[in-house]
């Protein structure tokens, strides 16, 4: 037997926390104004959620596709290229992302240049010192390095 919270689903209002807070904030007034909500309610996201659930998830629909958007470059790449054609394609690859991400068939990839920062060779220098440990000639690994050949330095 479903409880009341679950019915109406204002549990669910924590959810979207980041959204919430954004509307609360001075950087949601223009969308508090369109619902009518500024300067009425302590906690207006809240009050949107329980009172007119279709208007809030009109708010957050715009708020994602606002995201989206900065997220995505849009207006960085519709300004440098004059159209929207590259920023079609990062939607179309996002798009992809996201339902690969709910198939759960996503393994993260992070090159070796995160690492830096925490102390770590580069991948360039852990290849060298890979070398030295296997006994290669340090000027035979500079010479396939610089000619981009990583693979042959790894064999």
């Amino acid at each position: 037997m479903a409880n009341w919270c679950e019915e109406d689903k204002h549990n669910e209002f924590i959810l979207f926390s980041d959204f919430n807070e954004w509307f609360d904030s001075e950087d949601g007034e223009l969308a508090r104004e369109k619902f009518q909500l500024n300067g009425t309610f302590s906690n207006p996201s809240k009050a949107l959620f329980a009172g007119d659930r279709q208007g809030y998830n009109q708010a957050f629909a715009e708020y994602r596709k606002d995201k989206i958007e900065e997220a995505l470059s849009k207006t960085f790449l519709c300004e440098l290229l004059s159209d929207e054609h590259w920023y079609d394609l990062n939607i179309r690859r996002f798009e992809q992302l996201c339902k690969c991400l709910k198939r759960n068939s996503v393994v993260p990839f992070i090159g070796a240049g995160i690492s830096v920062d925490g102390g770590f060779d580069t991948w360039i220098d852990h290849l060298k010192h890979q070398g030295r440990t296997a006994g290669i000639n340090s000027k035979h690994i500079n010479l396939l390095l610089t000619k981009g050949l990583y693979e042959k330095v790894i064999e």
